[in-house]
Formats: structure tokens, sequence, C-alpha cells
């Protein structure tokens, strides 16, 4: 098992996920949002953990501080987290 952070750069009317590098450290500055993904598998790949992440809802935000941790299992196309 392993862990990934992601950054996501959100635009006007976008946003755009890409890893983050790994002493990234966790949070929002601006409009860039550092969160990291834990208990990844072996055998899947960091492109499918962004393909996973940038499909997957991120609610938290709604609930008051955003999280800015994920377990794997938690991520799938269509799905929110909160």
């Amino acid at each position: 098992m392993r862990d990934v952070k992601i950054k996501t750069v959100y635009g006007k009317n976008s946003a755009r996920v890409t890893l983050a590098h790994p002493q990234a450290a966790l949070g929002s500055i601006g409009s860039v949002q550092i969160q990291q993904v834990n208990n990844i598998p072996g055998g899947i790949s960091n492109a499918d953990i962004v393909r996973l992440f940038s499909q997957t809802a991120d609610v938290s935000y709604l609930y008051g501080e955003p999280r800015t941790e994920f377990d794997f299992e938690e991520l799938g196309v269509g799905k929110i987290l909160r």
C-alpha cells in the first residue's frame, strides 16, 4: 500500500487534477488544494489515481473545513466524498 498527494488547481469554470510533489503540505493556498489519497493497493498507476480522483466529487467543504486525506476505497466515478 502507498499514499499519493494530489494537486487540484481551480479555475473560473474548471478544475485541473495532477500529482503533487510528495513533500507538498496538505491544505489550500489560493486556488490550489493539496490532498492525499491513502492505502492505494499495488498495481494501481498514478494515472489511475488522478483519473479516479478527478471523477469523484469532493463536497467536504460544504460541511466545514475541507478534508485533506481520503482512503483509496472512497474514490470512484460519480462517488461523493463528504
